[in-house]
């Protein structure tokens, strides 16, 4: 179904916290996720990619998996359930999920994520998919206005000019029903 995709790769976001340690020997839960951090969780866990288990030592199947990575994160940072961090040196690319990515977390998780949460993410890959066709929608909009009215344009003075005429043969034919019915031939 539309949004499965993107759903279970937020979820995959959004279930990860990641500590690191600071100077002071303690733990720093900053909540940024790095590419590493998800793959050595495919690593680990053994999750499926191109529906292979994950081996890091097929750099194929490890290209794969970090273009999906970059490719679903960029997407979900572009719907605003995602943030990427910036203004760091050197460049990284770290994510976060946002408060309103948390709000949509918690409205479901897993195989049964509710349908909020899904109709949520069904329209989301729905606008993915569907934006750049947006001249085409527009124009086939346009056309279907414009045939709509050249239809009930068509069809009122069918039944405009008919009509009378309709009228017309319902009168004469009740007038020659009531003059026969006074008038008998016989």
């Amino acid at each position: 179904m539309w949004g499965d995709r993107l759903r279970y790769w937020f979820e995959l976001f959004a279930g990860m916290a990641i500590y690191k340690s600071n100077a002071t020997g303690g733990h720093v839960n900053d909540g940024w996720i790095n590419p590493n951090d998800i793959e050595s969780r495919f690593r680990v866990e053994r999750l499926l990619v191109q529906g292979r288990a994950y081996d890091g030592a097929d750099n194929n199947q490890r290209n794969q998996l970090f273009e999906a990575i970059l490719n679903n994160a960029g997407a979900l940072c572009t719907a605003r359930l995602l943030e990427r961090r910036r203004q760091i040196t050197p460049p990284s690319l770290d994510y976060r999920v946002t408060p309103f990515g948390r709000k949509i977390d918690k409205w479901g998780y897993g195989d049964k994520p509710g349908l909020r949460k899904r109709a949520a993410f069904f329209a989301l890959e729905a606008w993915f998919r569907l934006r750049r066709y947006k001249l085409v929608a527009i124009g086939s909009a346009g056309w279907a206005a414009i045939n709509a009215f050249k239809f009930y344009s068509a069809a009122w003075q069918w039944i405009h000019n008919d009509f009378f005429a309709l009228i017309s043969a319902v009168v004469i034919a009740a007038l020659l029903w009531a003059f026969h019915r006074v008038f008998p031939q016989g």
